[in-house]
């Protein structure tokens, strides 16, 4: 989903060296945590220093939301909350690139080759043109929701904040969206 390059530079707009009260307060959660969110990642991803990137990419998150002024209520499950996303995210950029790989080892030669890849170059036209038209089908509000969401890929309570609605009414908003594309895409279709 995300390469590490981008994923770099998804903080590089945003303060994360700690100051003050904020060092000590990561650092204090790092003691109080680190080793649980650690376990935690380690029973769900394979590789041990894929763990530790995590554990690190959580506090770092911890550092970048504490910088912004906001008030961490539950520090624990907030962390939690923050390394879950973490893994899944993850998985999703292990399972793409194990797809990635297997279409490339099962490319086939020549002539062959030529010819798979101008129907996949006509199919993805014909999925992309369907596509567009059926997000212009949606409604405004449905539309800026998933643009935010998916095109973007902004948090719901990200997504919320720039829309000016709740949190709730962005989910709903994003789930009446994926209805709407998923039965228009159906009858484009067939």
């Amino acid at each position: 989903m995300v390469s590490q390059q981008s994923k770099d530079a998804d903080f590089d707009d945003v303060d994360v060296e700690p100051r003050g009260e904020v060092a000590e307060f990561v650092l204090s959660l790092f003691t109080k945590h680190g080793d649980a969110l650690f376990g935690f990642a380690r029973a769900r991803v394979t590789d041990c220093a894929a763990a530790e990137d995590l554990v690190q990419e959580t506090f770092v998150a911890a550092v970048a939301y504490l910088n912004s002024g906001e008030p961490l209520q539950a520090p624990k499950a907030w962390l939690y909350s923050v390394i879950r996303r973490k893994i899944a995210d993850h998985r999703r950029l292990q399972f793409k690139q194990a797809r990635i790989v297997s279409r490339i080892a099962n490319l086939p030669s020549g002539e062959d080759s030529s010819r798979l890849k101008s129907t996949a170059n006509d199919t993805n036209l014909e999925l992309a043109s369907a596509i567009e038209e059926c997000l212009d089908q949606l409604p405004i509000a449905m539309r800026q929701a998933f643009h935010l969401r998916v095109i973007e890929q902004c948090e719901v309570d990200v997504s919320a904040e720039r829309l000016g609605v709740s949190t709730g009414a962005v989910s709903a908003r994003l789930y009446r969206a994926r209805i709407s594309i998923r039965d228009c895409l159906q009858s484009f279709f067939n």
